[in-house]
């Protein structure tokens, strides 16, 4: 689950995070595209605030022109239609007419009505109305007979001078309609029709409007519909418009509210500027609009240019920026991190020249502290190392110099040649003589773990036929222990002749076999095999007894060591065949090990290469900590999770065994699940490696040495 967990944030925190001088570059380069974008945000702000406000002024000023310029036109029309009821000849004729009416008198009407037209250009016509809403006479007899009694132009006509649009077949016209009366007495409503080429002059006139700029005019009919007398720009329609086409600013204007819009929609269902205006004497809505587009689209363009130079230019100036400085912040952390390495690979002479004047040069005077003590307690164990090894080497050679001769006598008095002996006497030496040769054994064991640790066993390497050598060991060994009744079988392959020392790997197999022998019940059998295996020569030696319990399998190679209820322990073997073997394999570049189910046999493994190591490596037995490592690592768990450290490890432990790749993956998982600080899952993680690896403080060593010295003494009392 970890491992998944660690997978999927690989890239986040690895590609992106992973380093310091990475974080800080990154975090420069965010904090000026920030700052980019805050200021370019800005300047969007305040010029749209800019535009709009000239926008909105030039709008206004428009739509208010316009408004000016179609009342005066109105009050022209006003004035034109007052010239002609003021002529005291065609009242009196009208007079006349409504009193006795004649055809050469209507005639004479409509001559003079068509002769007003005349000398005013802009009527297109004129027309008399009586009383009773009758169209009397008209300047070119279009509406003759007409009744206009229930329009509005000729109701409020008869009380005094307005403007009307009027709706008939064609469209709308515009007209102006006047009550005309003579000596007090009112006759009926003169309307005059006007040209709508002045109004559309005014009202198309785009100065100043850009390309989608557009000044509408609408009033309201009688059935509440949005009526545009003139033709819009930017549609084909014809003069009249429901209002489910109309534009909320032009809704807004004729509820006579004069407002600018920064943003509302147009009869097109497009996005305007607009300003609006009402002229009550008509009922007309006046807008001047623009697209916003028009307006804002350039400034967005703009701002998008801008933004991308200043990103781009922030983004190497600070890259830049950020480089250096974290060049300048990390560099004493990776000199730290250098040293650090140096000292994982036992380089103690590693020290650091941190001058920052911060925390980070006292972090690197802690650290040459401690890389000098590390140093001295390295060449402390440099030392007790080597005065062990001398220790053993001359208590060997010394023990063993008095042994040959004490078995000689012993051997000559048992030969009745000091004379003839008796049986108990002889019962007696014997057993003097049995465990003068143990001893022995004893010694030569210790002779051949202190070459070991010393990097001088002696290797006498030849080319070899390793089939030989494994048949030889297995007749030699079947008549070991033969009242058990014990199987041999034998079932290598076909190996290569190569060179190595046959007398070696003889006693690496005749010890391993020995040991299932021992361990196998009556009857039953030892299975050798010999392979080609990843570019090795692959033994294994496998038994069918009763198995060795987990808690002692990763101790068994340590010299001393004794599985309880073991036949080595009954027999009070000392427990240096295995460490023997150990030794032999690995300083040869081999490797040792096993398998094994207690009630299931055990089988045992090494491997031999297929060159041989002629520079002999020094493998340090007597030393070693593996009976101290669970118990540190249960320490560890305890300080770094608490109470239930020790619970969490045994879990671990019968879950997946405790490795260095289970205990990382399981620090990983506390880390994810938000159990642990990165930090100190990190420093746990060290804390662990050092202890899997056989790493020891000075008390640790000495402790060592004087048990190691304290097993040797007791072997000896023993025998």
């Amino acid at each position: 689950m970890a491992d998944n967990l660690e997978k999927s944030g690989f890239s986040l925190k690895k590609i992106l995070f992973g380093k310091l001088s990475r974080r800080i570059v990154i975090s420069f380069i965010i904090l000026g595209i920030c700052m980019a974008l805050l200021g370019t945000f800005i300047f969007y702000d305040t010029s749209i605030n800019s535009i709009s406000k000239e926008v909105e002024n030039h709008l206004q000023d428009t739509v208010q022109s316009r408004t000016n310029h179609i009342e005066t036109y109105i009050n022209q029309d006003t004035e034109r239609i007052k010239l002609v009821t003021s002529r005291t000849q065609f009242r009196k004729d009208i007079e006349s007419y409504l009193k006795s009416p004649t055809k050469e008198l209507n005639v004479e009407i409509i001559k003079k009505l068509d002769d007003s037209k005349s000398s005013i250009e802009e009527i297109e016509e004129i027309c008399f109305i009586g009383l009773n809403g009758k169209v009397v006479a008209c300047s070119d007899g279009s509406f003759n007979g007409e009744d206009f009694g229930k329009e509005d132009f000729f109701i409020n006509g008869l009380k005094m001078e307005g403007a009307y649009f009027f709706k008939h077949s064609h469209g709308y016209d515009f007209l102006v309609s006047a009550p005309i009366s003579n000596s007090g007495n009112l006759m009926g409503v003169i309307i005059t029709l006007e040209s709508l080429d002045e109004l559309s002059n005014i009202v198309h006139g785009r100065t100043g409007l850009g390309n989608t700029g557009e000044v509408l005019i609408a009033f309201k009919d009688k059935d509440g519909n949005i009526v545009y007398p003139v033709p819009r720009l930017f549609e084909n329609s014809s003069s009249s418009s429901s209002s489910s086409s109309s534009s909320v600013p032009m809704k807004t204007a004729l509820k006579g509210e004069s407002i600018f819009f920064e943003n509302a929609l147009d009869y097109r269902d497009i996005n305007v500027l607009a300003a609006t205006r009402y002229i009550p004497s008509i009922g007309l809505g006046v807008v001047a609009k623009i697209d916003r587009a028009e307006v804002i689209l350039p400034i967005q363009y703009k701002f998008l240019g801008i933004s991308i130079l200043i990103i781009v230019l922030v983004f190497i100036v600070f890259l830049i920026v950020g480089y250096f400085i974290s060049r300048i912040i990390t560099k004493p952390i990776r000199e730290l991190t250098f040293a650090t390495d140096r000292l994982r690979n036992k380089d103690f002479k590693a020290r650091v020249n941190i001058h920052s004047g911060d925390e980070v040069e006292e972090l690197g005077d802690s650290f040459n502290k401690t890389a000098e003590i590390l140093e001295n307690l390295d060449k402390e164990k440099n030392q007790i190392d080597k005065a062990k090894t001398e220790f053993l080497s001359i208590t060997s050679h010394e023990l063993r110099s008095p042994m040959t001769p004490m078995k000689a006598q012993l051997q000559m008095v048992l030969g009745d040649y000091f004379g003839k002996l008796n049986k108990e006497q002889k019962d007696s030496l014997q057993i003097v003589l049995n465990n003068t040769e143990r001893l022995d054994k004893i010694i030569v064991d210790f002779l051949e773990i202190s070459r070991i640790e010393a990097a001088r066993l002696k290797f006498n390497f030849v080319r070899t036929d390793l089939n030989s050598t494994v048949n030889l060991v297995i007749d030699e060994m079947k008549n070991f222990m033969s009242e058990k009744k014990i199987r041999i079988e034998n079932h290598s392959e076909k190996l290569p002749i190569i060179e190595c020392d046959p007398d070696r790997v003889s006693q690496v197999l005749r010890n391993l076999i020995n040991n299932a022998i021992k361990f196998t019940p009556e009857n039953g059998k030892v299975e050798v095999s010999a392979k080609l295996h990843s570019g090795m020569i692959l033994f294994s030696v496998k038994d069918s007894g009763i198995g060795i319990p987990e808690k002692d399998q990763r101790r068994l190679f340590e010299p001393f060591y004794q599985v309880d209820n073991m036949y080595q322990h009954k027999s009070g073997g000392t427990g240096l065949g295995l460490s023997i073997c150990r030794g032999i394999v690995e300083s040869q570049g081999g490797k040792i090990w096993l398998n094994s189910q207690p009630g299931r046999g055990t089988i045992f493994y090494f491997t031999l290469p297929l060159k041989p190591v002629r520079d002999i490596k020094a493998i340090k037995l007597l030393f070693s900590d593996s009976g101290r490592v669970d118990e540190s690592i249960i320490n560890l768990f305890k300080e770094y999770i608490g109470p239930l450290g020790e619970k969490e490890f045994q879990n671990l432990k019968e879950s997946q065994g405790i490795t260095s790749e289970s205990i990382n993956e399981y620090i990983e998982f506390l880390v994810h699940k938000g159990i642990m600080k990165k930090f100190l899952a990190e420093e746990f993680k060290n804390k662990v490696s050092v202890v899997l690896k056989g790493g020891k403080t000075k008390e640790v060593v000495k402790s060592d040495l004087e048990s190691s010295e304290k097993k040797f003494l007791d072997a000896f009392e023993t025998k």
